[in-house]
């Protein structure tokens, strides 16, 4: 069981005992692939999905197990200066989805990083709570958090057409 704690441009890797294993600082064609890191999780092939920034840019970057880089995902074809990716989790099929606070919608990609859709549940204006967290939580429910503390379950939208349970 590994445990990740983020850094600036790094990330930590902890045994479940609390022991440090490595410190990592993910790059592609050596270079730092961002400046902070906002969110990550581990698929089940073990890549690791985070969400991070680099200057004005936001976006989902993929490393495999070895923090070698697989690809990086900033929204939909014409749509990458309003992605604003907030969190992310996997599902039991290994796709990505990312929470965009922008848009008040969920990116879903494979874990190959090709865009399947976009599930946009949430209609809302000014005062409308903001969309904090995503998880997928036994393999067909969709959970949400907003900043109200409210929590929104849905069925997964990677798997089948959604509905709000």
């Amino acid at each position: 069981i590994l445990f990740f704690k983020r850094a600036r441009t790094s990330i930590k890797r902890y045994h479940y005992s609390g022991k440090c294993i490595d410190e990592i600082s993910p790059k592609h064609d050596g270079k730092i692939v961002f400046d902070n890191s906002l969110d990550m999780v581990s698929n089940g092939n073990g890549d690791l999905c985070i969400v991070a920034t680099k200057g004005p840019s936001h976006f989902v970057v993929v490393f495999d197990h070895s923090v070698n880089y697989r690809f990086l995902y900033h929204g939909e074809e014409g749509k990458q200066a309003s992605f604003r990716p907030t969190s992310v989790c996997v599902d039991c099929d290994n796709n990505i989805l990312s929470l965009d606070s922008n848009s008040r919608s969920i990116h879903i990609i494979n874990q190959n990083g090709n865009f399947l859709k976009i599930f946009s549940p949430f209609i809302g204006g000014p005062g409308t709570p903001k969309l904090k967290a995503i998880c997928v939580y036994k393999e067909d429910k969709l959970l949400v958090g907003q900043d109200t503390g409210k929590i929104r379950v849905f069925k997964n939208p990677s798997l089948s057409d959604v509905t709000k349970l």
